[in-house]
């Protein structure tokens, strides 16, 4: 390892006034300089069948360094590559030198980013991976690596090795298409997305399972890549003990968001899948379909933009926060798709549960005349909208057997599953439906807020929407 000094000359900038001047001197840096091997998996660019890692030039890098007991990640960039080996040169703030203040040891993470050393703390490497993530045109790659260089240890290099298991996803057959955005959301309580701890292994440190609300951003990852000769690649990382893995992914045109590819699985892994030892998980190629307007990830394999059976949401100013309310039926289940404008939703990460909503089934008898409460129905649910202020449909009733939700053009998308055989109003041939929001909202366990209502589907005194039962 080499260091070289090379102190920037501090600017010093002088206020006056007309009894003082006072003299503001700007921080110095200093060039630091540092070696780095590869480990055993592959970026974007250079992956191959023997999963060797190559740097890119204009990758990089994040390295620790403290002054007293402050820990600060300086980011350092590609000086020279030579496949599997390169060097890294960053700025760095004078007076801090490199490694942890606590224990000594030396810290580097790839990609760069808005990480954290926790000093004295159980997991003391935070790593932040972004929500999204828009690599197209880059070099880089959102493979998490780490690499640590112990206190007493007499090696100058840094080794990377894998912070996270992988899958890795290509799609081909992209026609027309130059960006594509792959929406990726997990079905689970597992994020994948936002600040998320280390766990130590010696000299591997890898990602810690950690929870996160469903629904909400750290569920999430939008990875956006260039499509090249009608393909592009992408790579998911996880934490490696976490065997339960159910996501959605989506695959659209960055720049249409036209769905090129879209399916919700029920588990994406197999039950004797170890991530911890096999790294990469390099699923089979994908053919991108033609494109289509985006639909909703069905769980159930519904097509919601096929289905006939909908109504607009109310359209009078304060009662506009539905757009839309569709269903259909099996004759196992009831299926209720909706769509909530999300600027209409409480935005307030203090309420425990936000936004009540009234759905009401009839059993298809008598006037359908809405606003719901004059019409004939049978069963009333009271249900919640965001929980912890994430998007997630709550209820409670055993006969809810199902539900997920997704964001979609300032819309949160909701699709719940209705078990027929324990309400008396699915026995039938029909059924009606109507739906409502308001603003009521939950602070640890006190209710709170008006039951006003702000949305309506159907819209307020015209007819509920009838659902045929078969």
């Amino acid at each position: 390892m080499t260091r070289k000094l090379f102190l920037l000359a501090a600017a010093v900038i002088v206020i006056a006034s007309c009894t003082k001047k006072d003299a503001i001197e700007q921080p110095s840096f200093y060039e630091y300089e540092i070696s780095a091997a590869s480990a055993d998996l592959g970026t974007k660019t250079t992956y191959a069948g023997d999963k060797t890692f190559a740097w890119t030039e204009g990758d990089k890098i994040s390295v620790l360094f403290h002054k007293g007991t402050d820990n600060k990640f300086f980011t350092f960039s590609t000086k020279t590559v030579d496949g599997a080996s390169a060097t890294f040169a960053g700025m760095v703030e004078s007076g801090y030198e490199i490694g942890a203040s606590d224990t000594g040891a030396k810290w580097a993470l790839y990609p760069a980013g808005a990480h954290k050393y926790n000093a004295g703390e159980t997991y003391l490497i935070t790593f932040n991976m972004p929500a999204e993530n828009d690599l197209s045109g880059t070099v880089a790659t959102n493979i998490p690596l780490s690499a640590k260089i112990a206190a007493d240890a007499s090696e100058t290099t840094f080794t990377f090795y894998p912070a996270a298991a992988i899958i890795k996803i290509r799609f081909t057959g992209i026609e027309k298409a130059a960006k594509v955005k792959l929406l990726f959301e997990e079905q689970y309580t597992h994020a994948v997305s936002g600040d998320l701890p280390m766990k130590e292994g010696g000299y591997v440190s890898y990602w810690e399972p950690a929870w996160a609300d469903l629904g909400s951003s750290g569920c999430k990852l939008a990875i956006t890549e260039d499509v090249v000769d009608g393909n592009a690649e992408f790579y998911i990382p996880f934490a490696p003990w976490d065997k339960r893995f159910k996501p959605s992914i989506t695959l659209v045109d960055a720049a249409t968001e036209d769905v090129l590819y879209s399916k919700a699985a029920q588990n994406f892994l197999p039950s004797t899948y170890e991530p911890l030892l096999t790294r990469m998980v390099v699923l089979p190629e994908i053919k991108a379909g033609d494109a289509k307007p985006w639909s909703f990830p069905s769980q159930y394999g519904i097509d919601w933009n096929e289905v006939s059976t909908a109504v607009n949401g109310d359209t009078g100013t304060g009662y506009d926060a539905i757009v839309c309310l569709k269903a259909k039926a099996d004759a196992t289940n009831l299926y209720v798709y909706f769509e909530i404008k999300k600027d209409a939703l409480y935005d307030d990460s203090g309420y425990s549960y936000s936004n009540n909503s009234h759905l009401y089934i009839g059993d298809g008898s008598g006037t359908k005349t809405h606003w719901a409460w004059t019409a004939p129905y049978v069963h009333h649910f009271d249900s919640w909208l965001k929980y912890k202020n994430a998007p997630r449909y709550i209820n409670w009733n055993a006969g809810f057997v199902g539900q997920s939700n997704v964001e979609h053009t300032g819309k949160y998308c909701y699709e719940v599953a209705i078990g027929r055989s324990s309400y008396t109003a699915l026995a039938g041939s029909s059924a009606t439906l109507c739906f409502e929001v308001n603003q009521q909202y939950v602070v640890g366990e006190t209710w709170m807020g008006e039951e006003t209502q702000i949305g309506f589907a159907p819209a307020r005194w015209t007819e509920a929407l009838v659902v045929p039962l078969p």
